[in-house]
């Protein structure tokens, strides 16, 4: 009788083609962790960035509340004339009193960037934000700088910058040029535009006051006003208010585009929004060319056309958000 044989299992590796689609398939999942991830932290910083200015934004409440309505000045430095000149005619801070008193000097501004405040490079100092007139409602020097903004901060804040050293920026952030002033940014050109809002529509009827927004009072729609907004502004800190033209498509400022899909800002009522840039291409062009940056139509009343809002959308949305209820619209 011969023995019984018994069959011992077979032991197949995979074959180099399976193995292939093993790590194809990790390397996809991987891939997909990864990208998933950097989503959750660009989602998590714009939050922050969000959660800044919405504090910046109660810190600018609460001063108006306790000043009588009063309104601090977006700008960073007190440099132009204390009469304001424009081919509407002339405002005099003395001729209404109280509220305009402070206009243009030092103390009514609501960062300080200048003289001892700034680093010789062109930085501004602590002491720029500390000593300005709303840094005692915020009270955190951190609040006044985006968790998006890419330039490097040292690692003492307070630490002198040689000129010439890379630019650390300690505020991301810069105010809408239209609220506080008597024109927009307490400058004699931008004090022209009701005059040339008439000739685009004479029966307007606008004057040199009309753009006025001492107090909070003359900020009729809170809720649509951009308060802060994100900026890069090259000269290695935010200069002056945050502008551009509301008569045609000129970019004399422009947002930061740090997160060109996720632009950051708050609204005078404390609300905070974002907003995705629809024209990629006008993010090179303003890189290139820098303030005062012009798109077509290149007219005094290009606001007017009724193909403009949707031409210039990008252009049209900050426009719409400088000072609805007062600057006129189509």
């Amino acid at each position: 009788m011969s023995p019984t044989r018994t069959a011992s299992p077979s032991h197949r590796g995979f074959s180099l083609t399976e193995l292939l689609v093993v790590i194809t398939v990790i390397v996809i999942v991987i891939a997909l962790i990864l990208a998933a991830t950097g989503k959750v932290v660009d989602l998590t910083r714009t939050m922050r960035c969000m959660a800044h200015q919405r504090q910046l934004a109660v810190g600018w409440n609460t001063y108006a509340t306790d000043n009588k309505g009063r309104l601090v000045s977006p700008r960073t430095d007190p440099f132009c004339t204390q009469n304001v000149t424009t081919s509407c005619g002339t405002i005099s801070p003395s001729s209404y009193q109280p509220y305009s008193s402070n206009v243009n000097i030092p103390n009514q501004c609501w960062v300080k960037s200048w003289g001892s405040n700034m680093n010789p490079n062109g930085t501004e100092k602590r002491k720029a934000i500390e000593t300005g007139k709303m840094f005692p409602y915020v009270g955190d020097v951190m609040v006044y700088r985006s968790p998006n903004d890419p330039t490097a901060l040292a690692t003492d804040i307070d630490t002198i910058q040689s000129a010439g050293s890379p630019k650390r920026r300690i505020r991301s952030y810069a105010l809408n040029a239209f609220l506080g002033c008597n024109v927009p940014d307490d400058l004699g050109n931008y004090g022209s535009w009701p005059c040339n809002f008439n000739s685009c529509s004479p029966g307007l009827g606008l004057n040199v006051r009309s753009f006025e927004t001492l107090t909070l009072s003359q900020v009729p729609r809170p809720a649509e006003t951009m308060l802060s907004i994100v900026e890069d502004d090259g000269v290695g800190y935010n200069n002056q208010g945050w502008i551009i033209d509301p008569l045609k498509p000129r970019w004399v400022d422009w947002p930061a585009f740090w997160r060109p899909d996720a632009i950051t800002m708050s609204n005078s009522d404390g609300s905070t929004e974002y907003y995705a840039m629809t024209d990629e291409s006008l993010i090179d062009q303003i890189e290139t060319f820098g303030h005062n940056y012009t798109q077509s139509p290149n007219t005094l009343c290009a606001w007017r056309q009724p193909s403009i809002q949707g031409l210039r959308e990008d252009w049209w949305f900050f426009r719409e958000k400088l000072l609805p209820g007062v600057i006129p619209s189509p």
